[in-house]
Formats: C-alpha cells, sequence, structure tokens
C-alpha cells in the first residue's frame, strides 16, 4: 500500500510549527481562494503597434510590456509588435539607452505608432 498524505493535517502542522494559531489556519483558505471567473476574465483586445526612433528608423527588440502584468513582447525586425491586452490600462515601451514610455491604452483604439 502507498503511503498517503493527509495534506490538511500537514498544513496544520506546518502552520503550528510557525506560531500560528488554530483560528488562523481556519481562515487561511478563505484569505488564499483564486478570484473568480468573472475577476479572472478580464476583456482583451488584440493590438499592434509600430516603434520608431526619432529619425523614423525601426527600433529592433523594444520590450513593449503591459504595466503590472506579465503580458509583453519584443518588437520584430520592423519595430512592430502585436498583442492581447485589457481594454484599459498601460503599455510600457523600454529599450537599452532609450527613455521607458508609458502609453495609455484608449478604448477602442487598436493601432499604435509609438516614437522613441
Amino acid at each position: 500500500m502507498k503511503n498517503k498524505v493527509n495534506f490538511k493535517i500537514a498544513g496544520f502542522a506546518i502552520f503550528m510549527s510557525l506560531g500560528i494559531s488554530h483560528e488562523a489556519y481556519a481562515n487561511w483558505g478563505t484569505a488564499l481562494e483564486a478570484p473568480s471567473v468573472m475577476e479572472a476574465q478580464q476583456s482583451t483586445v488584440k493590438i499592434k503597434g509600430n516603434i520608431t526612433d526619432v529619425n523614423g528608423e525601426p527600433i529592433i527588440g523594444a520590450n513593449v510590456l503591459v504595466k503590472g502584468s506579465t503580458v509583453g513582447m519584443i518588437s520584430d525586425i520592423d519595430g512592430n509588435f502585436s498583442l492581447d491586452v485589457p481594454e484599459t490600462g498601460v503599455l510600457q515601451i523600454s529599450y537599452i539607452g532609450y527613455i521607458t514610455q508609458e502609453i495609455k491604452l484608449i478604448p477602442g483604439r487598436k493601432d499604435y505608432k509609438i516614437r522613441c
């Protein structure tokens, strides 16, 4: 017969060893519950854009990131990017040797031309 671990008991033992009360352990599950389906499903839109320098030359490999998230990519050889982003939010554009820019997303706008 395989050894089975009762994770509820193991978790309680860990909490007790850390000096956390039984009441705190009882409420632990409610504090760490995953967000509801409605909260987890943000409305997203696909945007595209092009990043150039002041001379109109494409910025290859610029970091394009949705601020406060892990959604991002780098621009291609022509300075182009495309991302699925929340309808509202902020894009952070960064590249070595340039000042990081923040671009506020405008609801309904799908195409962005960014000059660094």
